[in-house]
């Protein structure tokens, strides 16, 4: 939901569906966001985001 998004440091779509309202504002979400992925490689692209992430929060607290 919105709220749940506004909240988050990062989103991750996990459906291929999405309510239109509620894709609209996963589009416009400033923050890291993923599409949604394939069952089939997922793993490593939701760890290669995973690491992203931690890069920048190590970065932002040297």
């Amino acid at each position: 939901n919105k709220a749940a998004m506004n909240a988050s440091d990062a989103v991750i779509k996990a459906s291929k569906n999405m309510h239109k309202d509620l894709q609209k504002h996963f589009d416009e979400f400033a923050k890291p966001k993923l599409d949604y992925q394939d069952p089939e490689n997922y793993v490593d692209v939701y760890s290669d985001f995973y690491d992203e992430i931690f890069e920048n929060v190590e970065a932002l607290v040297e």
